[in-house]
């Protein structure tokens, strides 16, 4: 492979003989943005243990209290897995051998939830309650939000620092200069900052009122503050108590990408949701879904298929371009079942590991193709797959990974 000369630009050539496309970086200085030429229709992939190190296949115990349909958001602490499943309602607490824990009930305004990894709690915005419940399930304390940002579909916000909280502008509050601003960063009670305004005659729909999605953590000191994303904008911004800039933009090709003027142009007003359910429309790329960097490996989604990007050795890998091999027991890693959206995403990449779901068909079917092959699984496998009952009454499987920390 040839290596780029680091500079104004950088010219990413890729391994041209495992396939792996032609894409551009470029970072001008550390300060600015670092901008990402992607073609999600030419990324490579190939035997799964060429890019990973190792592979976990977590199935979730059934019980009829911990039924689970599909995996919205997952976090972890040392010992345990947290995750939301919209479709059932609720937030589910399991070991990370698998076994139920807790079930915490959530109204349909419950699109998120934060996990403090220190004190094990969990933190659940209910308009007009903050609840905090232990990994027992347990509410600890409940508080009043009162007067933020908020609207039918919840509350959506993130906390920077002690006393400072970023909110998603979901109510339409106007700063002084009667722009809506789509986020509001608050400081020991008091607005302190106003970012990213919307133009001036925007019509907003209800989808940019979802706000849980925009907020990623960022996973290190380089990249100190949180990540934030937004419907229609293909930049990963850094957010931190006292300032917003962008961090990555990532560059789609021009057929998959939104019209340039799509914020701008009012003849879009009230119209921008239904954009994305016309045929024609069917490729083009709403927006970032997870964005996560974990040393010099940057994680993305544009909704479809989750991707895997070495900064350094300047390639661009597709999870759904993967082949299962012996390293997964030829089993998939996730599959387009998981959901009624038909994504194929990640749900977290933190620590190190990237989190998948794969569904009960899916692995089932891994498991029928590949009988001849003699494969040995681990115990908790073995079970999960010569269990009795229809498929739809089993849960969904957590897959944790551990990617390569350079896919030279």
């Amino acid at each position: 492979m040839m290596r780029a000369q680091l500079g104004k630009s950088l010219l990413v050539l890729g391994l041209a003989g495992l396939g792996f496309p032609l894409f551009r970086c470029s970072a001008q200085s550390a300060e600015r943005v670092k901008r990402i030429r992607v073609d999600p229709e030419r990324a490579g992939g190939g035997p799964l243990s060429r890019f990973i190190d190792s592979v976990q296949f977590i199935p979730l115990e059934r019980r009829k209290e911990c039924q689970v349909r599909s995996i919205f958001q997952v976090e972890t602490t040392e010992g345990y897995v947290v995750f939301l499943d919209k479709a059932v309602g609720a937030v589910f607490v399991f070991t990370r051998e698998g076994l139920f824990r807790a079930r915490v009930n959530i109204g349909p305004t419950v699109f998120g939830f934060s996990l403090d990894g220190h004190k094990d709690e969990i933190t659940i915005d209910e308009y007009p309650d903050t609840k905090v419940y232990d990994l027992e399930g347990k509410l600890v304390r409940k508080t009043v939000i009162g007067l933020r940002p908020h609207n039918e579909l919840g509350v959506s916000r993130r906390t920077l620092a002690p006393g400072c909280t970023a909110y998603v502008n979901t109510n339409l509050v106007t700063g002084p200069d009667s722009l809506i601003y789509s986020l509001l960063v608050y400081k020991d009670g008091r607005l302190s900052g106003r970012y990213l305004p919307y133009p001036a005659n925007y019509r907003l729909d209800q989808w940019d009122q979802v706000g849980p999605i925009n907020f990623a953590t960022g996973p290190d000191a380089v990249d100190s503050g949180v990540y934030y994303m937004r419907n229609y904008d293909y930049t990963v911004y850094r957010l931190t108590p006292s300032a917003l800039r962008p961090a990555y933009q990532f560059i789609f090709p021009l057929q998959e990408s939104v019209p340039g003027d799509f914020m701008t142009d009012t003849g879009y007003n009230g119209r921008r949701t239904a954009f994305f359910s016309k045929k024609e429309n069917g490729d083009c790329i709403r927006r970032l879904y997870h964005f996560s960097r974990v040393g010099d490996m940057l994680f993305f989604s544009e909704g479809r298929h989750s991707y895997v990007l070495d900064t350094r050795q300047q390639v661009l890998v597709g999870v759904n371009r993967l082949i299962p091999d012996s390293l997964s027991f030829f089993l998939p890693l996730t599959d387009s079942q998981t959901d009624s959206l038909k994504k194929e995403v990640y749900l977290n990449a933190g620590g190190g590991d990237a989190w998948f779901q794969c569904s009960p068909a899916g692995l089932l079917e891994g498991w029928k193709v590949n009988r001849n092959k003699k494969v040995h699984y681990p115990a908790a496998l073995e079970k999960y797959f010569n269990e009795g009952g229809p498929v739809t009454d089993r849960n969904p499987v957590l897959v944790r990974v551990r990617f390569k920390s350079s896919f030279q």
